[in-house]
C-alpha cells in the first residue's frame, strides 16, 4: 500500500496567483516511492476538473506542481 501526502503552502489563494503544490508518495514503511507516476487531478470549487497532470518523482518520492489560477476564476 502507498500513502500520498498532498499539501499547498497556504490555505487561501486569490485569482491570478499561483498555487505551489507538493506531494510525497510513501510506502508502508515510510520509504519514498520513486518509480511510480502519480496523476494529480485539480478540481474547481464546483467539482469540475480544472487540470490533470502526471507527476514523476523529483527525488525521494517527492513531486511538485505549480498551478496558476486564471484572473477570471470564480471567487
Amino acid at each position: 500500500a502507498a500513502d500520498a501526502f498532498v499539501y499547498v503552502e497556504r490555505g487561501v489563494y486569490r485569482r491570478g496567483e499561483t498555487v505551489h503544490a507538493a506531494l510525497l508518495l510513501r510506502d508502508g514503511n515510510a520509504n519514498g516511492l520513486a518509480d511510480v507516476p502519480v496523476t494529480l487531478v485539480v478540481e474547481r470549487p464546483d467539482g469540475v476538473e480544472y487540470s490533470r497532470t502526471v507527476l514523476n518523482d523529483q527525488g525521494a518520492g517527492g513531486r511538485t506542481l505549480d498551478i496558476p489560477l486564471i484572473a477570471s476564476a470564480a471567487g
